[in-house]
């Protein structure tokens, strides 16, 4: 099983048995992830990923853009898993995908993640 997280501070408290995971801390490290390759199993989104002080606030709308106009190139139809906090950019996240014909699912982050910090 191949997981991609997508989250600026979050990590599997127990990763899972017999599967790679990736981690992408920014919304760019997570376009160039999902870019090179799209075979993957689950795919964790958390929105709000951070400050840059050359950009400002960094979030998961540019990935979920490219999610929505590439979602028939995934080799793979894998589970998206939204683990963010954020109340209102969860229902989004979730709308998004859903509207694209994708699986996904919203999740608690406290029981499968904690902060790596």
């Amino acid at each position: 099983m191949r997981i991609l997280v997508i989250d600026d501070m979050r990590q599997f408290k127990t990763e899972p048995v017999d599967a790679e995971v990736v981690y992408a801390r920014t919304s760019r490290e997570g376009l160039r992830t999902l870019r090179d390759d799209k075979e993957w199993d689950q795919i964790y989104l958390d929105h709000d990923l951070g400050y840059d002080d050359h950009q400002g606030a960094d979030t998961i709308r540019p990935v979920l853009a490219y999610i929505e106009e590439h979602s028939e190139e995934f080799i793979r139809r894998p589970l998206f898993c939204v683990i963010t906090s954020n109340g209102y950019a969860g229902d989004m996240m979730v709308r998004s995908l859903s509207v694209c014909g994708l699986s996904v699912q919203r999740l608690n982050p406290s029981r499968q993640f904690h902060y790596a910090w």
